[in-house]
């Protein structure tokens, strides 16, 4: 016999709770209790054996009702802490889930919509069934309400991660739901089967005028989308240990908001391997398949980007709740907007401004034709083209963001650090610039798109194809898609072609060659340092007067 399990979140409402679970104690097998940031004694009743207690932050609300539901099996029953139940309700329903060969979810609240876009969730449903009213009869509901709600767990199972914001947890499960096809249905029930325990505060009162995310998600259900008021552009390396605190600091600044985070894997199969499978809401994933820089995936992500305004960040920094925001309306005044930041990590903190972490309008940036294609210091590069420009910039006086500093970031590594002799080689370049002194194109890069849950899938089993050639296999079932953007502009005069990647692999040794040379070489030695020295001079006569770039 399937097991009859039990669960609830409570934030603060431990007496209505008890009365919550007193209700449906006898009825049940297993009772999973999630206490948000609880504060105090724990209270007798919940230390029980039936009941497994699990002390929890507030970070995800009502949906730690769902904490344990992966590990689940047989009927999942979830409840609220403010709700009363009567007896014979868990065998009623289960029965309503039998009657559906357990492959409905079954619930006594629920709402539709039947016109898209909506306005507002909370406040634009065409029919409402509420669970404290009679409903005459079983009526499939696009959204069900999760404190009267009962499912097989055969049909669904959902890590907690996956209720990305809190105290949504009827969208999410409504979201659940039509992704993989399963049916709501809002069962009939007298007025008065469930009854209420009056409270001040509730998640729908809080939550009635300020349902934007909740909107959002709902018309994206349904296919209608609009322009985000920002695109969040991060490059991402070798960073798997910091990625996740990053995307999520960016969520929760966004949560009022509009926006797309778009994440560049710059040839990390680290990396790539710890997010391909990752699932945030309006977050999406892109693979290039070698280590190129930042900065070129900068340039690729930001000309793909659907808002006209953009913010780089970088994959290991922490956004604080208020930088989407302001960053948001600033670019309304200002060409761009520099955040001032803290820092946090292997020094004591130390607060100021930076240049690769940015706001700035998609036009300006495109019109720029963006960064260089380099290793590093293309972002100082830009900044110094576009004060040559005398735009409006605001340096916030909040701090925004903290900074994480650790030694293999391109800022501390020996190899490309601030002393080193490559970011040296850029600096001087960069300096000597004439005229408007912008790339004469925007340098972009081809790309795989990684949809966990969408049409393209990035498989395990694919890598070692994937690595030798930017190309990936073409199977006739391949998941993998390649995608080239064009580039936005041509060069205003004709300019040799510069292959940078030698000019990289020669800066870089240059320190070594210098070092044998010192020390004396054989013939072979001296050869081979004669063609690299030909090699950088040929490539230096490549760089007009108007486009010195590297």
């Amino acid at each position: 016999m399937d097991r009859r399990i039990v669960n609830v979140a409570s934030y603060n409402r431990v007496d209505s709770l008890i009365i919550s679970l007193k209700s449906i104690y006898d009825q049940c097998d297993e009772i999973n209790v999630c206490l948000n940031d609880h504060k105090g004694v724990i209270p007798d009743f919940l230390q029980q054996p039936k009941i497994n207690l699990t002390m929890t932050d507030n970070s995800k609300g009502d949906a730690f009702k769902f904490l344990k539901l992966n590990d689940s099996n047989g009927y999942f029953i979830t409840i609220d802490d403010d709700l009363v139940y009567p007896q014979g309700y868990v065998e009623f329903m289960v029965t309503k889930c039998k009657e559906n060969d357990n492959k409905k979810i079954i619930t006594l609240h629920g709402r539709n919509f039947n016109k898209f876009p909506i306005p507002s969730y909370y406040n634009s449903a065409s029919e409402v069934y509420h669970c404290l009213k009679e409903v005459k009869k079983d009526v499939v509901v696009q959204f069900g309400g999760t404190g009267v709600m009962c499912f097989h767990t055969s049909i669904l199972k959902k890590s907690i991660d996956d209720f990305i914001y809190p105290n949504m947890a009827d969208v999410w499960i409504g979201k659940f739901a039509k992704e993989n096809k399963i049916e709501i249905i809002c069962v009939a029930h007298n007025s008065g089967f469930i009854t209420y325990t009056s409270q001040k505060t509730t998640i729908y009162n809080s939550e009635i005028n300020k349902d934007t995310l909740q909107t959002k998600i709902v018309n994206e259900m349904f296919g209608f989308t609009k322009k985000p008021e920002l695109s969040v552009v991060i490059p991402a390396y070798n960073c798997k240990n910091h990625i996740d605190d990053c995307i999520m600091s960016i969520i929760k600044s966004g949560r009022d908001n509009d926006i797309e985070i778009l994440v560049g894997v710059d040839g990390c199969i680290d990396t790539l391997n710890h997010i391909k499978n990752k699932n945030y809401h309006n977050v999406k994933y892109f693979y290039f398949t070698e280590n190129k820089g930042p900065y070129s995936i900068k340039n690729t992500l930001a000309n793909m980007s659907k808002s006209d305004k953009l913010l780089f960040f970088d994959s290991d920094d922490i956004m604080n709740q208020n930088m989407i925001g302001l960053t948001i309306k600033e670019l309304n005044n200002y060409i761009c907007v520099k955040p001032k930041y803290e820092e946090f990590g292997d020094r004591n903190k130390i607060r100021k401004f930076g240049e690769g972490v940015f706001g700035i309008g998609k036009e300006t940036f495109l019109q720029m034709n963006g960064f260089e294609p380099w290793m590093m210091a293309a972002d100082s590069d830009f900044m110094g083209r576009l004060y040559k420009t005398k735009p409006r910039i605001l340096h916030t006086e909040q701090v925004l963001f903290r900074r994480r500093v650790h030694s293999s970031s391109l800022t501390n590594r020996k190899d490309t650090g601030m002393s080193s002799p490559l970011r040296a080689y850029y600096a001087n370049i960069s300096k000597n610039k004439k005229g408007h002194g912008n790339p004469d194109k925007l340098n972009v890069r081809g790309y795989i798109e990684i949809t966990p849950n969408g049409d393209y899938i990035f498989q395990t089993s694919d890598v070692d194809n994937i690595i030798p050639t930017p190309e990936p296999p073409k199977e006739k079932n391949s998941v993998l898609k390649i995608l080239d953007r064009p580039q936005v502009a041509t060069p205003q005069k004709e300019a040799k072609e510069i292959n940078y990647e030698e000019v990289n692999k020669v800066i870089y040794n240059k320190q070594t060659n210098k070092k044998n040379q010192g020390q004396g070489v054989n013939n072979q030695s001296a050869k081979t340092l004669n063609i690299k020295k030909k090699l950088f001079e040929n490539i230096k006569g490549g760089i007009t007067r108007e486009s010195r770039r590297i």
